[in-house]
């Protein structure tokens, strides 16, 4: 098999499909695909079914898109695990799928040694994407890197050692490689504006014919504009060509997945570290191995090196000696590569290896790379969350450590509040020294935000070989910080820290997460009735507010008007629950769901409310919060949270709007249905005991357009809630602290119904994701 995609859906492949039909339609490349969910979960723009039935109808889709990009059905392996909610974090999909099979991992690993790919193709695999196709990406990592060990998960098939590694996601690469530019050195495109060698169609043409086949995500309309599909080179074991970057000349698309020498020969490099201080040595060790019937044939071999500017090699060029290459066993090759000039600082630099030969009468000429950060004597780095410093571990475990740097930390900021930002600041010279650090803070164009001054620390701090730890103890934050009309924001922090010898820059997103104070009410004071005004009463102005400014994904719609979609919230609380007041406008409200079809709220108009007691332990220990650090997994799930998506409206047979609500737990603790209408059948399936939600008239005449109030009430009972000791916690009270965030998926009379063309906005929309990330929903104070 010349190549294998891992995916964790059945719709992953689309990433590749053009390369897929020039490889394996018009070219002699067998390719397969590993997916590795039953793709169940997720949404349905087909009619309601059981999920068996949609598992099969996800398979039988991507079969058909595969036929018209050439990977046979035999090629196509299923590993039928638990598909669930949409997550952001891999940790996520890692513990449910060991739940679900604890062997999995083993099992993939045994059938990539039986198909015997040359290159594995995996997904992007760092945070920033959906959790799933995180893991997806990690698992492809970890075959390539144990599938050749035979002590390593030992099955029915010997190991087998794949020959290249690669990652497919052109919008990652590319965002990587904005940062830096030096992985575009090691990026292949693959165009899909060429004919077919049949004539008459182009790849993209191909590739659209496939992404069409995918009726259930809605893709049915799919449109492919000629581009490119992009091939981050993470490993190999075997020489290539270099540059690894644009091509569109066929003759050379054979590089994707061949080696530069014959069958056989094998070229690692491994380098004694991920990152290496100004002035110090790095060794890089470069291993060859050549068959016999390659090395009888092979003169003159020796191994070039290619530095970057500002680094010093003990030599260029290394001659290989006839006994080495005709010894029949691997042997290695070491250099010594030292960075020499600042302005190596803070980048990652290539250090790119060329094997050449005289073979068969003409000269051969192999690459592979080393790819190396250059720390400053100090550095200064944030202290993030759970999910980037676990992936730090991960790179490190798999020698991808340079991936980290296109990962920026995360850190968050809450408005109105006292924050402390941690940083940690590591020292790499072996002695101790002193150092001045600033703390900036810059919006998305780079430029100053007013009412955020740059910190810079008076005096020099004494650093200590190894390093030391420092807070930085931030005044309140005015929600003034924000651009105009947005209630959250993603911005950037700069820490710089200037030693002798060098300066040290890291910049991590900063998330400004609104807060608010919540007043209490006596118990059974609030009637869930839609008319907010036992709400409002104790509530002088809105707990929060939020508009078209706050759009967090989709396409724009509407009017443009602030009146075309618009939330305004009111907050109270008693003993036994949480109380919401929704004002909610909006110039077209969508019934896109059928009554019997309670699921799958985001293809439609619904509001979404996250409710999250985790992030605080009993006594509320500040260092028990997420904002503005967490370290800990336990508050990254929303499988330990309260998700409700409420619809304020659905359709029946005929498809004729049907006022009121009626709701559904997703992506949570307990997933189903929640009762509204009081049925004998939904109390049976009630995942909320005592949630209540009523939504009012949206109008005198019954139009879908206008205004609406929609009451909640969610009790504390069915929120998930666990102390810093694994016991469960009493009902918040006067003092104590809660996540909420507010959510609207908006579509409007031009949006198809049962796809995902609407536009979503939040309370916090500081990323394309608010739903799956607890740690960046509003805190609320109860007082």
């Amino acid at each position: 098999m010349s190549y294998m995609h891992f995916g964790a859906h059945s719709d992953d492949q689309s990433g590749m499909f053009s390369t897929m039909a020039r490889f394996s339609v018009d070219g002699d490349s067998t390719g397969g695909i590993m997916v590795i969910t039953d793709s169940g979960g997720g949404g349905n723009s087909l009619p309601a079914m059981s999920r068996d039935e949609f598992v099969e109808v996800r398979k039988q889709e991507l079969i058909e898109a595969m036929r018209y990009v050439g990977v046979e059905s035999t090629d196509q392996d299923y590993q039928g695990l638990y598909d669930f909610y949409y997550t952001l974090f891999a940790e996520e999909a890692a513990s449910i799928w060991r739940d679900n099979d604890p062997n999995y991992i083993c099992k993939i690993i045994d059938m990539v040694r039986k198909r015997k790919p040359e290159v594995l193709v995996g997904m992007w695999p760092a945070p920033g994407t959906h959790g799933q196709h995180q893991w997806a990406g990690r698992i492809a990592i970890t075959a390539y890197n144990k599938a050749g060990d035979p002590s390593y998960c030992a099955g029915e098939y010997p190991a087998y050692q794949p020959k290249k590694l690669y990652v497919n996601d052109t919008y990652n690469i590319r965002r990587a490689v904005k940062f830096f530019p030096v992985l575009g050195e090691n990026l292949i495109t693959i165009f899909n504006s060429d004919e077919m060698k049949n004539g008459g169609q182009k790849y993209s043409d191909l590739n659209q014919k496939a992404r069409r086949t995918f009726i259930s995500q809605g893709w049915q309309e799919s449109t492919v504009r000629e581009g490119d599909e992009g091939f981050l080179l993470l490993a190999s074991r075997v020489p290539v060509k270099d540059p690894a970057t644009t091509t569109n000349d066929k003759a050379e698309d054979k590089y994707l997945f061949a080696s530069r020498y014959p069958d056989g020969t094998t070229m690692e490099v491994r380098q004694s570290a991920a990152s290496v201080a100004l002035g110090r040595d790095l060794t890089v060790t470069v291993e060859l191995y050549f068959p016999e019937n390659v090395a009888n044939g092979l003169s003159n071999a020796r191994l070039d090196v290619k530095a970057p500017a500002g680094f010093n090699v003990d030599s260029t060029s290394k001659r290989l000696s006839d006994a080495d290459i005709r010894s029949g066993a691997p042997f290695t090759v070491q250099f010594t590569a030292t960075p020499t000039s600042e302005d190596t600082v803070g980048n990652l630099q290539r250090l790119l290896f060329t094997l050449v030969a005289e073979y068969a009468g003409e000269e051969l000429r192999g690459d592979n790379f080393a790819i190396v950060g250059v720390t400053a004597p100090v550095e200064g780095e944030f202290v993030s969350t759970y999910e980037i410093a676990n992936f730090h571990n991960f790179s490190a475990e798999n020698n991808i450590d340079w991936l980290n740097l296109s990962v920026p930390p995360r850190v968050v900021l809450l408005l109105d509040q006292a924050n402390t930002l941690n940083v940690k600041l590591v020292n790499n010279s072996g002695q101790s020294a002193q150092s001045t650090v600033s703390l900036g803070f810059v919006d998305e164009n780079g430029a100053a935000i007013d009412g955020m001054s740059d910190i810079v620390v008076a005096e020099p701090i004494e650093v200590p070989p190894g390093g030391r730890d420092y807070a930085f103890e931030l005044t309140p934050l005015s929600s003034r910080v924000l651009p105009e009309g947005k209630s959250s924001a993603n911005i950037s922090g700069v820490l710089k820290v200037t030693t002798a010898g060098g300066l040290s820059t890291q910049v991590a997103d900063i998330y400004l997460v609104p807060s608010a104070d919540v007043s209490g009410t006596a118990v059974a004071e609030v009637s869930v009735d839609a008319d907010l005004s036992d709400i409002k009463k104790n509530v002088e102005q809105p707990t929060f507010s939020f508009g078209r400014k706050d759009q967090w994904s989709g396409r724009s719609r509407g009017t443009g008007e602030d009146s075309d979609i618009g939330v305004r919230g009111y907050m109270t609380y008693d003993d036994t629950a949480l109380y919401l007041a929704l004002e909610i406008t909006d110039d077209y409200v969508s019934c896109g769901r059928t009554t019997d079809e309670i699921n799958a709220h985001w293809l439609t108009d619904s509001i979404e409310i996250g409710v999250d007691r985790r992030q605080f332990n009993d006594a509320g220990d500040e260092a028990s919060r997420i904002p503005p650090q967490k370290t800990g997994d336990a508050a990254l799930f929303t499988a330990r949270t309260f998700k409700v998506g409420i619809f304020p409206c659905t359709r029946d047979a005929d498809g004729n709007a049907v006022w009121g609500a009626r709701a559904a737990r997703d992506a949570d603790a307990n997933q189903g249905l929640v009762n509204v209408t009081g049925s004998a059948a939904e109390l049976a399936e009630n995942t909320a005991p005592g949630f209540e939600v009523s939504v009012g008239d949206i109008d005198a005449s019954g139009k879908q357009q206008g205004k609406y109030n929609m009451e909640v009430k969610i009790p504390w009972a069915v929120v998930p809630s666990r102390g810093a000791d694994g016991s469960a916690m009493p009902n918040p009270t006067a003092g104590d602290r809660v996540s909420v965030n507010v959510l609207v998926y908006e579509y409007d009379e031009s949006d198809i119904s049962g796809t995902t063309g609407g536009r979503r906005l939040g309370w916090s929309s500081v990323r394309g994701d608010q739903q799956a990330v607890p740690y960046i929903w509003p805190e609320i104070h109860l007082k």
